[in-house]
């Protein structure tokens, strides 16, 4: 009977001595106090001046202007730049009286021609064209549809409300 009795007492105390409180959830939205505020937001419509596009990535719109790179003549290792043609630094030997190469100020040297470096000092470099590319980017107009706000941070258009959060009991 003490058995039962202590069984009784530690049950009473296990489970009757949590105290119940309510709790408030939301099923959608974020809890804010006794309210759940609701986000809903839509897609943005972009409009762009004449002449510029609108990139998706940058959320800007753009426009592409090309302008000559600067380039420097270029030699390979070894050889050095002289009336636009690269000479070798290394006189070339020549093979049963001849030389193989060419004749440069009456020594026998490898002749090649220069090539061009092109580079930006602004810019990026478009390898097809060999131009500098600068990309002026600017704001595009921006449209919600009413009731909603353009979120700048996240480029989504947002609309907030609020409902009643539920209520539910928790033992703590």
């Amino acid at each position: 009977m003490k058995k039962i009795i202590t069984l009784f007492i530690c049950m009473l105390f296990v489970c009757g001595c949590g105290k119940r409180e309510t709790e408030f959830y939301c099923e959608e939205g974020i809890l804010e106090g006794s309210r759940c505020k609701v986000i809903k937001s839509v897609e943005p419509t972009y409009t762009c001046q004449e002449g510029f596009n609108f990139n998706n990535e940058t959320k800007k719109c753009e426009n592409v202007i090309s302008v000559e790179a600067s380039y420097d003549i270029v030699c390979d290792p070894g050889y050095f730049l002289e009336n636009g043609k690269c000479i070798s630094e290394e006189d070339y030997p020549y093979n049963n009286g001849v030389c193989t190469a060419s004749i440069y100020n009456g020594k026998c040297k490898d002749i090649r021609y220069r090539y061009k470096a092109y580079h930006c000092l602004y810019g990026t470099l478009n390898k097809e064209t060999n131009k500098c590319d600068l990309v002026d980017g600017r704001k595009p107009n921006v449209e919600c549809p009413e009731s909603y706000k353009y979120n700048e941070k996240t480029f989504i258009c947002e609309a907030f409300s609020y409902v009643e959060a539920l209520e539910r009991e928790v033992i703590k």
